[in-house]
């Protein structure tokens, strides 16, 4: 990002009895090639972090 804008994304993996549960979806970079992330990405309107970050999970890895 140029002019010194900043950008916040909210995401995560998730825990469960102590182990992690590894959720990588895999996406397309700008150049076309594929690369793995974790899920993220920015609230919507008034959304908290922590919820961004729940529906984000949801959405992208169907983990709740």
């Amino acid at each position: 990002m140029s002019g010194g804008a900043k950008e916040f994304s909210a995401g995560g993996v998730i825990v469960r009895d102590g182990e992690c549960v590894v959720i990588v979806p895999t996406r397309r970079a700008a150049d076309g090639s594929k690369v793995v992330a974790l899920p993220k990405g920015h609230p919507d309107g008034e959304e908290t972090a922590l919820d961004a970050a729940l529906r984000e999970v949801r959405e992208e890895a169907g983990v709740s």
